[in-house]
């Protein structure tokens, strides 16, 4: 059983924080990569925790995705960091149900 890990939590907190914020600038979009990507990383070793990784992996494949654009249209990046928020709060509510 996966026990709530405040360091995941936390990194997927930034993640909504800052895609709900709806900031369609490069620097932003820099920022939401390196999160999602220390997130992932952050959550692939960690024993007992292959939900967890399944999550961050999905939810970095969506910053991924915005992150590899070369040019950022404005609605494509909207709607993309609204996915991404509403991603990373189905992780929050999720791993804030876990065990402490």
């Amino acid at each position: 059983v996966s026990h709530f890990d405040g360091n995941e939590y936390g990194l997927v907190s930034t993640i909504r924080t800052e895609a709900s914020l709806q900031k369609c600038t490069t620097e932003n979009v820099q920022a939401l990569y390196e999160t999602a990507l220390n997130l992932k990383n952050y959550s692939e070793y960690v024993p007992n925790n292959e939900n967890s990784f399944k999550m961050s992996s999905s939810l970095f494949t969506l910053v991924d995705e915005l992150h590899q654009k070369q040019t950022i249209n404005d609605t494509y990046c909207k709607l993309k960091l609204k996915s991404i928020e509403e991603s990373a709060e189905r992780i929050q509510k999720t791993l804030g149900g876990q065990a402490r």
